[in-house]
């Protein structure tokens, strides 16, 4: 199989000033902990998301919290500007790859964290590390 990318991916050399992920959750447990990713590199907003084998990259405005209208599975924007090693850093690496079912996406940042997306397709999830 092989890997798609969808729409504008950020430049690197750019500085992440802030992120976002956008999570689902159902009875209080996060079942996607990535569903949509948002970054704003040099004043841009991208929205960064998951579909079958394909990695789609969205200009996009800054993100809302979403409006639930059914509390048994809800959608919540959690802002995660203040990790260390992620906003005020350049990006220096976009890396991807395609392992069976799951696409893995990792952004490298001059401060040497790498953040890591693994999006499961046959579950639809996304598992985020750094």
């Amino acid at each position: 199989m092989e890997l798609y990318i969808n729409g504008n991916v950020p430049q690197v050399g750019k500085v992440c000033e802030q992120f976002f992920l956008e999570q689902i959750q159902c009875s209080q447990t996060i079942h996607d902990q990535a569903n949509v990713a948002y970054f704003r590199f040099d004043s841009q907003w991208f929205q960064l998301y998951f579909d079958g084998i394909t990695i789609f990259w969205r200009v996009c405005v800054e993100p809302t919290e979403s409006i639930n209208s059914d509390f048994s599975s809800y959608s919540s924007l959690v802002n995660f500007s203040e990790i260390k090693g992620i906003c005020s850093h350049t990006l220096t690496r976009i890396e991807q790859f395609l392992d069976s079912d799951i696409i893995i996406l990792s952004l490298t940042f001059d401060s040497g964290v790498v953040l890591k997306f693994e999006y499961f397709s046959l579950d639809d999830y996304t598992k985020v590390t750094y």
